[in-house]
């Protein structure tokens, strides 16, 4: 066995009749005799390294036993080197998982902390800011863990070695870490969105319909907490600008409703719950080509007809007859070119607002849906 103990008492056995006496390395040594313990005690340390402890007995007459078998003993009493700093932490807590963190914040209330392979013949301790805590030391990955869960808020993690005779070494350089286990609250519904597709472009859209299959979900600006989108209740690839404060989807989002939410993600890995969502409706399907106009409304001089199919009229504002309470939004082209016009759901009749140069022209009309899908 190996002891820091420069005096061993060897245990020869509580009241003897005989006085014992001690030998070191076959030389009798001054020694002390308890009875009631038993124990024969040098009154001088031993030096350092190995010995060979053993004992006789002496009766009254002075006859002295022959020695007894030695006990081997190595008497160390030299600790182990400070240790090196830990090089970082196991963190096993999701979501954030990383066998060697040096993170300075995390989720995991029972880090790993990595102190790697240990000298043989020694065992590290865990010290959490200054106190000697319950720790598990797996070799295997050189982790040291704490038994029972850190407290929120920061602490100083650091480590000693013990050697088989019991001196602990200085404790190695600690690693400073915040426990933070709690999440963000949950964040405000986003209000907007950012179209940049079409006709109908806005920064901060409200529309319920949109043709812009990556819509920027408008969010504060600058934030210290990680934004995840949400779309239909799973987080997809999304990427946040904090000049913009947008949050826009990487992969285009399918036609049809949808429901978009977001949530914020602490340094730590805890993640709020998600902000109410907001319902819109991606539309990137142009409504189909209209049929041609068949007539006109031509309602200026003597020839007057609401549907009127002579080639020429003396109407420099012809309405054009197409179908009435049209859902889709009509807009009038003249001889290809779009022009203002006034569209009269009750009568079907689209109208140019400004009059007609005299001459041939060609009219036609397009259908643009709710999305601005022309």
């Amino acid at each position: 066995p190996t002891t820091n103990d420069t005096t061993p008492g060897i245990n020869v056995g509580p009241g003897l009749s005989d006085t014992p006496s001690l030998y070191v390395d076959g030389v009798k040594v001054p020694a002390t005799y308890d009875p009631v313990t038993g124990t024969l005690t040098p009154v001088t340390p031993l030096p350092e390294g190995p010995h060979q402890l053993a004992y006789t007995l002496t009766d009254a007459a002075g006859n002295e036993s022959p020695r007894s078998l030695a006990l081997p003993v190595t008497v160390d009493t030299i600790a182990p080197a400070t240790p090196s700093a830990p090089s970082g932490y196991n963190d096993d807590a999701a979501p954030v998982l990383n066998p060697s963190s040096t993170a300075p914040t995390t989720n995991d209330s029972t880090p790993g902390l990595n102190v790697g392979p240990v000298p043989a013949g020694t065992t590290p301790s865990l010290y959490v800011d200054g106190v000697k805590v319950p720790a598990t030391y797996n070799p295997s990955t050189g982790t040291l863990t704490p038994n029972q869960p850190l407290s929120e808020g920061p602490h100083q993690l650091a480590y000693s070695l013990t050697d088989v005779a019991g001196n602990e070494s200085p404790r190695s350089p600690a690693l400073a870490l915040t426990v933070d286990t709690l999440a963000p609250a949950q964040p405000a519904g986003p209000a907007s969105y950012g179209d940049n597709v079409g006709p109908s472009q806005s920064p901060a859209s409200n529309a319920a319909v949109t043709d812009d299959p990556t819509p920027s979900l408008n969010l504060p600006k600058n934030l210290t907490d990680t934004p995840s989108l949400y779309v239909d209740g799973q987080k997809v690839p999304a990427t946040y600008d904090p000049a913009t404060g947008t949050l826009t989807p990487t992969q285009p989002l399918a036609d049809g409703e949808h429901q978009l939410a977001y949530t914020l993600t602490d340094p730590a890995g805890n993640e709020s719950p998600r902000s109410p969502a907001l319902p819109l409706t991606v539309d990137t399907l142009a409504p189909a080509q209209p049929a041609a106009p068949t007539s006109y409304d031509d309602n200026v001089g003597p020839s007057q007809s609401p549907t009127s199919t002579a080639p020429v009229t003396d109407d420099a504002t012809p309405g054009l007859n197409i179908p009435k309470n049209l859902a889709d939004t009509p807009s009038l082209y003249v001889d290809g070119v779009k022009v203002p016009a006034t569209y009269d759901p009750a009568t079907g009749t689209l109208t140019p607002s400004q009059p007609l140069a005299d001459g041939p022209h060609t009219l036609a009309y397009t259908l643009t849906d709710a999305a601005g899908n022309e």
